[in-house]
């Protein structure tokens, strides 16, 4: 009789095998398991949410110091700088860190820009922002190189409605020198002149610039044929006629204007002018100096005076410097 196959499921083989490999397996007590690397500090959001307290004006700011690290180049220097032996200040109300030479408002509108200029733009900058608070801006920002501060301050001022003037002033107090030909076409163009208070402003050498181009746009030969052209195409002849448009065309005084504000090209050294052959001194004049000297009257020629010599050419007054004697080739 026949054996019957015994049936085996291969998953009831398998669990012995699987139950053996995941038995722990005993270490030594030599060999500790390996540790867990260090954590890293990420580069850019792990952030430093201590506090700063600033002295302005007698007036105490708590704020973050993770905004003036991040935008600002003095502060971020200034805080990596070790602490002094008595403390670091900024963390007591007692000792404070003072900012001189900054006012609140300048303070405030560096805080505005950090708390809400970075974040709500719209709603912080707009047509309503006051220009001088635009110009707060500026001076802090250039003062402690905070470049997108400065960048948003001058921006608002692009859009604010500004005097030539203080355009000017702006432009050479922080740094901003696209603002200056500008400020200078607007006084050349206008038709006014300026006022006590306007040279007061510009000061000496300034105002100079200003007269010196106005000067050039009224007093130049294409002024004079604008006005000519304008006064032969006029049907009313008065000495009240406004000037013509052209000659404040505003293509013309910025071409006047970058003329009078470029600084004067260096002037070329002359050249040299060689020493005319006769004057040169000859090496040969200690051997015949006295032979040079001595003249012997021609026959049948009375001795004249030079007033009474008849003028000589450059060639003849050459050769008589030389001593030598015409004759029907030339000189010997």
């Amino acid at each position: 009789m026949a054996e019957k196959p015994i049936d085996i499921d291969p998953h009831e083989m398998a669990k012995p095998l699987a139950n053996s490999m995941a038995l722990p397996v005993e270490r030594s007590p030599s060999c500790p398991p390996p540790a867990a690397p260090a954590p890293i500090r990420h580069g850019r959001y792990y952030l430093d949410d201590s506090l700063a307290i600033f002295l302005v004006e007698n007036h105490l700011f708590k704020v973050h110091r993770y905004f003036f690290r991040q935008e600002s180049v003095f502060f971020d220097s200034m805080f990596d700088c070790p602490p002094p032996t008595e403390g670091q200040d900024g963390q007591t109300d007692d000792k404070p860190i003072e900012i001189p030479g900054v006012t609140c408002n300048q303070f405030e509108a560096l805080l505005d820009h950090f708390y809400d200029g970075l974040f709500r733009k719209e709603a912080y900058f707009n047509s309503a922002t006051p220009l001088q608070k635009y110009i707060d801006l500026l001076s802090v920002a250039h003062r402690f190189e905070c470049t997108t501060a400065r960048e948003r301050a001058i921006k608002g001022i692009d859009t604010a409605t500004t005097e030539p003037i203080q355009m000017i002033e702006l432009a050479e107090l922080y740094d901003v020198p696209r603002w200056i030909e500008p400020a200078y076409v607007e006084l050349c163009q206008r038709k006014e002149p300026l006022n006590e208070a306007e040279v007061e402003a510009l000061g000496p050498k300034k105002t100079v610039l200003v007269l010196r181009a106005r000067e050039a746009l009224h007093n130049s030969d294409e002024a004079r044929r604008l006005l000519q052209e304008s006064w032969c195409c006029s049907s009313y002849h008065s000495p009240l006629v406004s000037l013509p448009e052209k000659l404040l065309e505003k293509a013309r005084v910025q071409r006047v204007v970058k003329g009078v504000l470029a600084p004067p090209a260096p002037v070329a050294p002359s050249p040299s002018i060689p020493t005319p052959i006769a004057s040169r001194p000859s090496p040969f004049d200690g051997l015949f100096g006295s032979a040079r000297n001595e003249s012997t009257p021609s026959e049948g020629r009375e001795d004249k005076s030079p007033g009474d010599l008849p003028p000589q050419s450059s060639s003849d007054r050459l050769y008589s410097s030389r001593g030598g004697k015409k004759t029907g080739r030339g000189r010997v």
